[in-house]
């Protein structure tokens, strides 16, 4: 979803209906809550080869995550995937089987790496602060568990307790035909000030919807597949339906030939621009071999959001929809809001349900901000920094930019629309050094490991972990340079792809807790170990002798993100690890 103040008054409205009695407000509709900061645990586990199913995942996970070690405590799957590069498994927690909002442990068997990725929000059952007989789900609230109900109402995912008092709420609003045919369609593409190298002002310009002979003359003829049926061709094909969701109440556009001709200020215009673009990011991500990402069914709404400033995915509903507002220029006929709001899509068929938490939100606006510049840029280089160039940056709403150099975390203000510009504009440093398609591959396959609550340096991690299991980390020097300059990772550090003879860290999961960490190497060697904060300061530089297994202990740390380094003989180990 794009960030709207419009916005404010809307849920203002809604959540006067449900009797707020929030635990932790700020203004109407920026409302911060702990389940939105709190961040997962990142664990590493060596790979075994017992981990094959979804059930032998569950069980290792049970006995090696001390909050699912509880016995009323156990794990349900929630999906698994087969990527390019390795298995993925998603769980949830239960307690005394009921579900913990938003648990998730994430899973990535990557065929390339020798360990085990693990991403874990996950919650203790001894804080569970009542009875849960009535209860449908367990909230978090800070160190505590609290039975509650969940409900829907409107767009909104509602938690109130057994009291019927509001805990929580959640704006689910982020974020079969076959083809028979082709037929040809005039679009703005991939909008008429990038394609006449202009800026907003008249001629360019809204007018309430109008065209004009300037804006004409940047329509271009493309052809696209559809469903042709009963002598009528219909803006449809396998995976993707237009229809009338939302209001304003305007009927999807048919034809009689194969040809969809419109102006922008007629309805069907937007109809055709968002089929048409959508259409072909899809082809092109099937194309690069990631056909999990885009093989469900999703409904468009080129006229929704009942005519208001704004643009959606909805993953609540069953086909998905995109729905696109008509306030100012209508959203549909920028390729830039359509891309983004697919780019949700995308994301929430990598990992489903993921997108919750502050930080996990502003990777999600960035990535969907990235894939719009990443399209744009592709088609026609003038200002693809400027992302909604035609909806945005002409006096109704600001946009955003692809080519920030904001940093990594002095610069985040937790606005995940804002705080994503970081990673759009990281990611299109190295699409410029890399080129679209092996960036975009990057990037897609780093989707599948991403889970809820994680925080930006994950994404980082992701993203190096895309390119080993992809690439064997061919490209890992030029990613890493971009990530390390933007903050994501300590300045004198560096990661290097993992071997068959690395080294191990085999209980991370201690060393959070504030117990030993036990380094495994693959000889009987001497080596040194360094721990930095995440801002890259030297904590200390220890030094060990003539052993294989050397149990690294600081007891005198506070809770955060820390980068350690191990070197003996010639091989070298560069890891991050959580202290909490």
């Amino acid at each position: 979803m794009r960030h709207r103040n419009k916005m404010y008054k809307i849920i203002f409205f809604i959540l006067i209906s449900l009797s707020l009695s929030a635990q932790k407000t700020g203004e109407v509709g920026e409302s911060i809550f702990y389940i939105d900061t709190v961040l997962a645990k990142h664990y590493t586990f060596p790979k075994t080869s017992f981990l094959e199913n979804e059930r032998s995942v569950a069980l290792f996970l049970e006995e090696n995550i001390n909050d699912l070690k509880g016995a009323n405590s156990n794990l349900e799957l929630l999906y698994s995937k087969e990527s390019a590069a390795g298995k993925h498994f998603c769980y949830t927690q239960k307690i005394a089987n009921i579900p913990v909002y938003r648990s998730m442990v994430k899973v990535n068997i990557l065929q390339n790496k020798k360990v085990v990725d693990v991403v874990a929000l996950t919650f203790s059952e001894e804080n569970i602060s009542s009875s849960v007989s009535t209860a449908n789900c367990l909230f978090p609230e800070e160190q505590q568990l609290f039975p509650a109900i969940k409900s829907k109402e409107d767009h909104f995912e509602i938690i109130k307790n057994l009291k019927g008092e509001l805990l929580y709420y959640h704006d689910q609003y982020s974020y079969a035909g076959k083809k028979d045919t082709t037929a040809v369609v005039s679009v703005f593409n991939p909008d008429p000030l990038t394609t006449a190298q202009t800026s907003y002002g008249a001629p360019y310009y809204d007018n309430n919807d109008a065209t004009n002979s300037s804006l004409n003359a940047e329509l271009q003829w493309k052809s696209v597949d559809l469903k042709f049926e009963n002598d009528t061709f219909y803006l449809e094909n396998d995976y993707y339906f237009l229809k009338d969701l939302d209001a304003p109440n305007i009927a999807v556009v048919i034809a009689e030939k194969d040809t969809f001709s419109y102006n922008r200020s007629q309805s069907g215009f937007e109809d055709i621009n968002a089929f048409y673009h959508l259409s072909k990011e899809r082809k092109y991500i099937l194309d690069l071999g990631f056909s999990s990402l885009v093989n469900k069914t999703l409904y468009i709404d080129p006229h929704g959001w009942s005519g208001n400033e704004n643009s959606s995915f909805d993953e609540s509903t069953i086909p998905n929809a995109l729905i696109f507002g008509e306030g100012g220029i209508d959203d549909a006929e920028d390729a830039d809001v359509v891309l983004h709001e697919f780019g949700h899509f995308v994301s929430a068929n990598g990992s489903p349900l993921s997108n919750n938490g502050q930080e996990r939100k502003a990777v999600d606006e960035g990535f969907g901000d990235y894939l719009a510049a990443s399209y744009s840029k592709s088609i026609n280089a003038y200002n693809w920094t400027k992302v909604f160039n035609w909806d945005g940056n002409n006096g109704t709403w600001q946009g955003r930019s692809a080519a920030t150099t904001k940093h990594y975390r002095e610069d985040y203000k937790g606005d995940f629309w804002k705080d994503g510009e970081m990673w759009s504009s990281t990611l299109m440093q190295i699409n410029g050094d890399l080129g679209r398609s092996l960036c975009d591959s990057l990037v897609f396959q780093a989707l599948y490991a991403q889970s809820s609550n994680t925080s930006m340096i994950d994404a980082a991690i992701n993203l190096i972990d895309a390119d080993t299991a992809l690439f064997n980390g061919k490209y890992h020097n030029i990613i890493y340079k971009r990530l390390q300059d933007r903050g994501f990772f300590p300045a004198d550090t560096t990661i290097t792809p993992p071997s068959s003879s690395d080294i191990l860290l085999i209980n991370s999961e201690e060393f959070a807790k504030g117990n030993n960490l036990i380094i495994q190497l693959p000889f009987l060697g001497s080596g040194t170990v360094k721990l930095f904060d995440c801002n890259g300061k030297t904590i200390e530089n220890a030094t060990f002798t003539n052993v294989q297994n050397f149990n690294y202990y600081h007891e005198n740390l506070s809770s955060g993100i820390y980068f350690i380094e191990i070197t003996a003989s010639s091989k070298s180990k560069k890891a991050k690890l959580i202290r909490y």
